[in-house]
């Protein structure tokens, strides 16, 4: 098969590999190796996030988004004032509050975040039932060959250029042989 051939090889199962393991999770953030994925689209956590790099976060329970604290990244579903689309955020909690609930007479924990490279905190308060997972570590610029491979165009290329290369190279080699 030769140096070439086996780049090729490898190149095809990497992308395959990374398409597969990225797939959509039950609350419809991709899941890289249980952990929940995610690529930055804004500049807002700059220094710490890049626009698109890939973060990937470790799922937590709702009895341990009650115990988060200042200084954490937290994931969370937020829904957009715009339209009412539900979102994701990833920022940072810069305040955790304990408020008592009229009705119940509990203590609610809520969360005030913020953006590293905003200049004030978010103006929405996150209940722990929000959060999607704590932050872990981040790719960069891996969120950019993420979303490319997610597109079907991209994908199909993937798998038939390298087997196409592979035949062409197969032939080549037979017919010098002859």
């Amino acid at each position: 098969m030769g140096l070439v051939g086996l780049l090729i090889v490898l190149i095809f199962i990497a992308a395959l590999f990374l398409a597969i393991l990225t797939r959509e999770s039950p609350r419809g953030a991709p899941a890289a190796l249980g952990q929940r994925a995610f690529v930055v689209l804004s500049g807002s956590m700059t220094p710490t996030f890049d626009v698109g790099d890939l973060i990937l976060d470790r799922t937590i329970s709702r009895r341990q988004a009650q115990h988060l604290h200042r200084g954490q990244v937290i994931s969370f579903e937020f829904t957009s004032h715009a339209g009412g689309a539900e979102i994701v955020i990833t920022h940072r909690i810069y305040r955790v509050r304990r408020e008592i609930n009229a009705k119940t007479q509990h203590y609610t924990t809520l969360y005030e975040t913020k953006g590293d490279d905003n200049p004030a905190p978010d103006d929405n308060r996150i209940l722990p039932v929000q959060v999607i997972g704590v932050y872990e570590r981040r790719i960069p610029d891996a969120g950019y060959v993420l979303e490319a491979l997610h597109q079907p165009v991209v994908f199909v290329l993937v798998i038939s250029v390298p087997f196409a290369l592979l035949i062409i190279l197969e032939a080549r080699r037979r017919w010098k042989l002859v």
